[in-house]
């Protein structure tokens, strides 16, 4: 049996009441039938993302603790985007802070109806949207450690 990988799980708003995790939620479930979701600091990194820019918790994050990890985006609005635009920036941000975004993104709209509490959808085209999205980060995760095993990262930045 495969090695389960490590995902942590960064989520943008930090309001009372969000919808943010009900997403969470949503992707924590998918990620559990074949993954391990564990705190962002430890492994890689799979971000979660709202009508914003990227998430106030990616400000403190060192770049150092993420380059060269493979990460996805989900991103989630009320509204008909989803928060399309929002992957936009978060890729232009973790591509400077050295990380890898996989090709495809979830995108969620309409959450607040899409969603239950729970993160439950009884939308099938999503859940094969995120399944896309899970399967690329896993790959490439996978990749990236086969390779780095006899192949150290180079430096993030100059000593």
């Amino acid at each position: 049996m495969t090695e389960k990988l490590k995902i942590g799980v960064v989520i943008s708003s930090t309001r009372e009441g969000r919808i943010g995790e009900r997403v969470t939620a949503f992707v924590k479930n998918a990620i559990l039938k074949d993954q391990e979701v564990v705190p962002w600091t430890q492994s890689y990194l799979y971000v979660l993302n709202t009508t914003g820019a990227y998430p106030p918790p990616m400000d403190n994050i060192p770049p150092h603790t993420v380059a060269w990890k493979p990460c996805g985006f989900v991103t989630y609005a009320i509204g008909p985007m989803g928060g399309s635009r929002a992957a936009v920036q978060l890729r232009i941000f973790t591509g400077g802070m050295g990380m890898m975004a996989v090709p495809t993104c979830t995108t969620i709209t309409q959450a607040h109806e899409t969603l239950d509490e729970s993160g439950n959808t009884e939308d099938d085209k999503l859940k094969e949207e995120l399944d896309v999205t899970l399967k690329q980060v896993y790959w490439a995760a996978r990749a990236l450690k086969s390779y780095a095993g006899n192949n150290p990262a180079p430096n993030w930045a100059p000593s």
